[in-house]
């Protein structure tokens, strides 16, 4: 009667349902549980309700699969039936809902203790992750721009090439690109000669070249740095143990992401 959500409406109309399980319903009805109920069509409360009853008749007949949804170590979701809303996850079954229940329950408590115990390795790998990527973008981004280094380097060879044809003073030079036989138009500085301009591109190229050079080796170191933390955040979600934790804070105080504790007493 008053526009809700449709999970919402469910559960709040029928003891003994949960969120979880009213959210299911509308998953099987190929509904989304949190739009509106006043968005229904008549087809679509035909096939809730179907679903809904369906439901229920496994509840009756006793058609129980206890099981807990876990995401890696964590544990999502458990219930008495299978959830299909969660198909891409990995499910764990078992004989009885105690089970269940005391085997989410100390999976929780588990990951729960481990979040908690790496949460300052995680800010630090996710801190150094965060830098590592915007100096991977920035130097992909600088070595793009020594894309044009090739463009100077032909320029500065024309200038040597035909220079002698620059009028004194003039701004450009129509020059024939041996390279692609096509004609070019090069920018010059009218301050100076022909050959002080294709020295001036000639600068530029071993510039451009020394920067590309020096950009792509440092490219690479730091792909390789992102590689290793993300391998390093990896090893923090499958963690299971304080000693994990401890061999993850020992690679990264050998990799420099800890500094060292200084043993030298001061004076």
């Amino acid at each position: 009667e008053k526009p809700t959500t449709i999970r919402k409406a469910i559960y709040s109309s029928y003891t003994g349902i949960s969120p979880l399980a009213a959210g299911e319903i509308c998953y099987r009805a190929s509904l989304d549980a949190d739009a509106s109920t006043s968005a229904l069509s008549e087809d679509e409360k035909l096939h809730l309700s179907n679903n809904f009853f369906w439901y229920m008749e496994d509840v009756k007949e006793g058609n129980f699969t206890p099981n807990i949804v876990m995401r890696g170590k964590e544990p999502v979701e458990y219930s008495a039936f299978l959830l299909k809303q969660y198909a891409d996850l990995e499910t764990i079954s078992y004989d009885s809902i105690s089970q269940v229940l005391e085997q989410f329950y100390a999976a929780k408590n588990v990951y729960t203790h481990m979040r908690q115990k790496s949460a300052d390795l995680r800010r630090i790998v996710t801190t150094a992750l965060e830098r590592s990527r915007k100096k991977y973008d920035l130097q992909l981004k600088q070595l793009k721009d020594t894309e044009k280094r090739e463009k100077y380097k032909v320029y500065g060879e024309l200038l040597n090439a035909y220079g002698y044809t620059a009028p004194e003073g003039a701004k450009s030079l129509e020059a024939l690109n041996y390279y692609t036989n096509e004609m070019i138009t090069i920018p010059l500085d009218s301050d100076l000669s022909a050959l002080e301009n294709a020295k001036k591109y000639f600068d530029r190229y071993n510039k451009l070249k020394r920067t590309y050079q020096a950009l792509s080796s440092l490219i690479e170191e730091t792909k390789m740095e992102i590689i290793h933390l993300d391998s390093i955040a990896t090893s923090l979600d499958i963690a299971t143990s304080e000693s994990d934790l401890s061999q993850i804070k020992e690679e990264l105080t050998e990799s420099g992401y800890i500094k060292k504790c200084s043993t030298k007493k001061q004076k």
